[in-house]
């Protein structure tokens, strides 16, 4: 039984297999060995001390009726040994008339006989006592081992029970510095993750820092470009209306060469129109790049 032959505790905690989350919300978290154990020795202690509450009361019971025998056997063996004293004594008169050739002899001789027979059936009454004494006292002996037994029981369960809570104690302690361990370990990565993101965040920053100084220099050197080309622009545009008006003046001077000055001319102020536009648009572009 759980009381009489305690298993030996393990150490190994029990693992259920979760087969997923549905599986997982209906399975009870696992119980440790060591705790399953104590209450199985716990649930065997108080079986056992049930059954040492009945042999008690039954070992008081028998020893109770064993007593009753013993004081009726004492009074059988009393009044047979009173019974044998009157037999003597009446022996001893019934010899006495006797010698005397007394007329008691008669008498005694019948209160002998029926003295006899008192006797007989006092020592048939012990010898029933005796056998009744028998039987009490055999069952009083049983009754005794039995409590004995059970006694014997429940002390190794409640020595069992200490051993459980023994291990139980040390599995407590054991997941409590598990339990410390993981929270250190816990607080030591949560420690390096926000450094490393602080250092993610500062390295960040300095990017985006560059990048704008990077990209306000390449507007800046686009700026100047665009206007070094706009004052280019401005000066080419200067000198051909510089050379238009020579032309022009050039053609009212003389009449043979104005069909070639006017053609020259045409010419020039096409070329004139052409780069206004370009120079429109680049102005258009400036704007808009700003």
């Amino acid at each position: 039984s759980k009381a009489t032959a305690p298993a030996a505790a393990a150490t190994a905690t029990t693992t259920s297999t979760k087969k997923n989350k549905n599986d997982a919300a209906a399975v009870p978290p696992p119980v440790p060995a060591e705790k399953k154990a104590l209450a199985e020795a716990k649930e065997g202690l108080a079986l056992g001390q049930i059954s040492l509450t009945d042999a008690k009361k039954g070992a008081a019971a028998t020893k109770a009726l064993d007593d009753k025998q013993v004081a009726v056997l004492l009074t059988a063996e009393k009044k047979v040994a009173a019974q044998k004293a009157t037999v003597i004594t009446l022996n001893d008169k019934l010899a006495d008339a006797k010698a005397k050739k007394s007329q008691d002899v008669n008498s005694y001789t019948i209160n002998v006989a029926e003295a006899r027979s008192l006797l007989k059936a006092d020592e048939t009454a012990l010898k029933t006592a005796k056998d009744a004494r028998s039987k009490t006292a055999s069952t009083a002996t049983t009754a005794a081992k039995k409590q004995e037994s059970a006694q014997k029981a429940v002390q190794s369960t409640q020595d069992y029970v200490k051993k459980c809570e023994s291990n139980v104690a040390k599995y407590t302690k054991k997941m409590a510095a598990q339990a410390k361990k993981d929270a250190k370990t816990k607080q030591k990565k949560d420690k390096a993750a926000k450094k490393s993101a602080q250092e993610k965040q500062k390295k960040d920053k300095q990017a985006a820092k560059k990048t704008a100084k990077k990209n306000k220099e390449l507007k800046e050197k686009k700026q100047q470009a665009d206007q070094k080309t706009k004052e280019a622009s401005q000066k080419a545009l200067a000198k051909k209306e510089s050379e238009i008006k020579a032309l022009q003046t050039k053609a009212a001077g003389s009449k043979a060469a104005n069909e070639r000055s006017a053609k020259e001319i045409a010419t020039a102020e096409s070329q004139l129109k052409t780069e206004r536009l370009a120079l429109e648009k680049m102005k258009a572009a400036a704007t808009n790049g700003s």
